[in-house]
């Protein structure tokens, strides 16, 4: 005699943690940065001045001894571009030191700016939609 047992599917039931609070995300702190921003007006970016910055750049790490580390971000279809120096690199001084150097360097040229800001204020071009 054949004896034939049938069982039924049984389901695992999720086991269901204990409610552990929720969870927040890390909050992205900001880190204060200079920015200098070349713009342009129509006819590109002032690239002559986007060289003398990284000459300077060169010079810097050269006097101080220690080599700046900016994100460099193309954000522009006409190759607009931003050079974000975050503050937390440097000591103390280099905040008036690279401010000085940015008015030495560019002056009143109309199509470099420079500010401290939170962030950096573009996104890259690859990221954007058009």
């Amino acid at each position: 005699m054949v004896t034939l047992g049938f069982t039924g599917c049984k389901s695992k039931k999720s086991v269901e943690k204990p409610d552990q609070g929720a969870v927040e995300a890390p909050v992205k702190k900001s880190i204060e940065r200079w920015v200098v921003t070349f713009d342009s007006e129509g006819s590109g970016p002032d690239n002559q001045a986007i060289r003398l910055l990284e000459r300077k750049m060169v010079e810097w790490q050269e006097t101080y001894r220690w080599e700046l580390f900016p994100e460099r971000i193309a954000w522009g279809k006409e190759g607009e571009m931003d050079y974000c120096f975050p503050i937390n690199q440097f000591s103390d001084f280099a905040p008036q030191r690279l401010d000085a150097l940015f008015k030495e360097t560019f002056g009143d040229n109309p199509r470099v700016h420079w500010a401290k800001v939170p962030d950096c204020p573009h996104k890259p071009r690859s990221q954007e939609r058009y």
